[in-house]
């Protein structure tokens, strides 16, 4: 990606880096626009500070809303890019190999391997989910840190009730894996 867009990949980057990071933010805005606007029901010159508070948590909205926006154009027309010259590559390299290889089962799984993934877009599945592997790991890490302004405990609180699903997730994704490789000479011959 970075060979082949590399402005758009750093635009995505920073894209995708601020709107991971205002998921903190949004979250403390809006647990203090809460306690301001209760506040305010008792004390009315807290009124202004719930009002500036709520603008700010719609602004912090807003701007997540277009980064979001960003990232999603950016990654359509890197995508577009990126498996175009995958293609591309695909060809010259089978350009190159001799025609005995054609008559070879295992090469020729390899090959409908390669062609599968260029088909499903496996390579752009796999970037996105670095990128949101990479997105989830800033707002937790923004969440964890606006967590711990509230109470210490709440951090391990969280993280462990996140770690059932991620072991269930890791098991099926790996079963899927070995199934797919299973498959490809069944799929190749069909």
């Amino acid at each position: 990606i970075f060979e082949i867009a590399p402005l758009r990949a750093v635009i995505m980057i920073v894209a995708l880096a601020f709107q991971s990071s205002t998921v903190g933010l949004q979250t403390l805005y809006l647990s203090r626009t809460f306690t301001y606007a209760e506040q305010s029901i008792s004390d009315y010159s807290q009124r202004e500070t719930a009002i500036n508070s709520l603008i700010f948590l719609i602004l912090i909205f807003l701007f997540r809303q277009i980064a979001e926006t960003v990232f999603s154009s950016s990654m359509i027309e890197v995508d577009s890019k990126v498996m175009y010259q995958l293609n591309m590559r695909l060809v010259r390299k089978c350009e190159k190999v001799p025609l005995i290889c054609f008559e070879d089962s295992a090469w020729k799984d390899e090959l409908t391997r390669a062609k599968q993934c260029l088909k499903w877009t496996r390579l752009s599945d796999l970037s996105l989910s670095f990128y949101n592997i990479m997105s989830e790991v800033i707002s937790l890490t923004s969440v964890a840190i606006v967590l711990a302004t509230f109470n210490i405990w709440l951090i391990p609180i969280s993280v462990f009730s996140v770690v059932p699903f991620f072991v269930v997730r890791l098991i099926r994704g790996n079963q899927f894996y070995k199934l797919k490789w299973f498959q490809s000479s069944q799929e190749r011959k069909k």
